[in-house]
């Protein structure tokens, strides 16, 4: 689930890709960002590219698609 909310889905699409519920990947996404003491997608973010999980390229991709 980690890897699909950095990855920038949404909490409908983490949910169906996954078969759960949207409330399930809510209250699953606030006990992440609980137990990592994180405020926002952009720290986890952080967290993921040091962690390896994400590539610094692919979040320059995201940011800027059009370069």
């Amino acid at each position: 689930m980690f890897n699909l909310i950095v990855r920038g889905k949404l909490n409908k699409q983490v949910a169906h890709e996954l078969g759960t519920s949207e409330r399930t990947i809510k209250a699953h996404r606030h006990a992440v960002m609980e137990k990592l003491k994180i405020r926002s997608l952009a720290e986890a973010v952080t967290i993921a590219e040091r962690l390896g999980i994400l590539e610094a390229s692919y979040t320059s991709r995201v940011a800027n698609p059009t370069d």
